[in-house]
């Protein structure tokens, strides 16, 4: 089953997170994308259907970073609203760019906002 696999610490490996992802790639036609920082990397596994987009997707700085895997519903009017507040979108319908900005501005309380199935993990570096 598609998920999200993360790893931090000063021990960080890299190929244990390969081998993390690998474990949760059932098949072959599974999609997946890493991230590795110097202290940390985040997998995900996914089926390219929903945010087929390779990611992790990065804020306007590129200070932080998500992964998502899942779907999100009825987000359009949120969508604008952070659009006038000066969050820019690269991507015409990506959940995990409007998850990312919808943290930017409301912090972790940002998932009580979501209608939908997922899992996302989030790297921020200002934190």
């Amino acid at each position: 089953m598609p998920g999200i696999c993360c790893l931090a610490g000063e021990g960080y490996n890299q190929r244990r997170l390969q081998s993390m992802a690998e474990s949760i790639k059932h098949e072959d036609w599974h999609l997946v994308d890493i991230y590795n920082a110097p202290f940390c990397g985040i997998a995900r596994v996914h089926l390219g259907i929903f945010n087929p987009e390779p990611q992790p997707v990065f804020n306007e700085d590129k200070s932080r970073l998500i992964f998502m895997d899942g779907k999100i519903y009825d987000c359009e009017g949120k969508k604008r609203d952070l659009q006038r507040r000066g969050h820019s979108f690269r991507f015409t319908n990506n959940d995990a760019e409007f998850c990312l900005h919808l943290y930017e501005e409301s912090g972790k309380d940002f998932v009580r906002q979501l209608n939908g199935t997922f899992v996302i993990a989030i790297y921020d570096t200002k934190q």
